[in-house]
Order: structure tokens, then sequence, then C-alpha cells
């Protein structure tokens, strides 16, 4: 009965670390190629998907992020796409850290000059990053290309008011889910 009960147990942590593991997936964006963490429930489809934008957080943060929101939306049967914009996370190879270049033009001319900048790329290179992954998620045969949710954080929330809309919104027993996996396992303050 012992041995039993240990195997369900270990049955039960390995189907969960496999329901919450991620792909990482490729897609272009301008002369760039981009990568992302795609999460996606079993079967072949089509879900509803989710694009999250992840903020500004420098080297592999963002990763926390989905992380904890990703098997949250695949366990509802939502396909859940963490794109990394140019300069961060698995795409920091792509280009330059945007903070890096918001902290550039301030050295160079203010805190306006840098205000500017964040604008601009943000209007710009990031828009672009954003707007082709979510070209790439409404090519995918298991996403309902009508169905995709935009949402983000931080600098990755702000895109998601440069985006068209998508006209599809993430149920609300999913998006408190989500919150209070994000907030049992992200860090405060971080972008």
């Amino acid at each position: 009965m012992r041995t039993r009960l240990l195997g369900l147990a270990f049955a039960l942590l390995v189907s969960s670390l496999l329901l919450s593991a991620a792909d990482m997936v490729s897609f272009p964006s301008g002369a760039l190629t981009l990568q992302g963490v795609l999460y996606k429930p079993d079967g072949n489809g089509p879900f509803p998907a989710i694009l999250y934008n992840h903020g500004s957080a420098a080297g592999m943060l963002s990763n926390q992020a989905f992380d904890a929101l990703g098997p949250v939306f695949t366990r509802r049967g939502w396909v859940f796409f963490g794109p990394y914009r140019r300069g961060q996370g698995l795409s920091a190879s792509a280009g330059p850290f945007i903070g890096d270049e918001i902290a550039a033009a301030e050295k160079k001319g203010g805190i306006a000059a840098g205000a500017q900048r964040m604008v601009q790329l943000l209007e710009t290179d990031h828009l672009v990053d954003q707007l082709t992954a979510l070209a790439w998620l409404r090519k995918q045969a298991f996403v309902q290309p009508d169905r995709i949710a935009v949402a983000g954080n931080s600098f990755g929330g702000s895109k998601r008011y440069s985006a068209p809309s998508t006209g599809t919104t993430a149920p609300p027993s999913i998006l408190r889910e989500a919150l209070r996996a994000g907030r049992r396992r992200l860090p405060c303050g971080r972008g």
C-alpha cells in the first residue's frame, strides 16, 4: 500500500512538472530572430491563447513571471506565450537591453532625453517585437487566432495599450488565479 501511495505521489509530481514545462520557440521580428516560452495544454487544440509581454527586468527575471503564470493558463485550457523582446531574456543577443539604451540617453542628455528614448523604443522596435510575436502566435495551428488576449506588466503592460485590440479577454477566474500565483512567486517591485 505504501509503495502504491509513493508511486501515485511520484506520478502526480512528474505530471505537474510536465504540465508546467515551457517550450522555447523562435519567431522573426524584421531581420532579427527572437525567442520566447510557450506553455500549451495537452491536446491539439485549437485553444484560446494569451500573449504576455514582460517588463524591463534585466536578465532572465521575467522568466519567473512566465513560470508562475503559464501553468495557471494551461490548466484552464489556454496557450500561454511569453515572447522576449530584443535585448532581454532569451533574446538578449538580438539587440541592446532597453534599460541600457535609456540610461545612455539619460547620461548624454538628462532625464528628458532618457524619457524620450524610452518612448521612442516602446513605440518602435519593442512594439514591432510585440506585434510580430502576436502575428506568429496567430499562425500556430494549436491557437484560435480570433481568441488571443494580450497582457503584460511594466513596460510590457504599456505595450498592451499600443497594440491593436484582439477583442479577447481572459476569464476573470483565470486572471484572479494568475494574480495569486504571481504574488506567491515573484519578488515585489521588480519590472
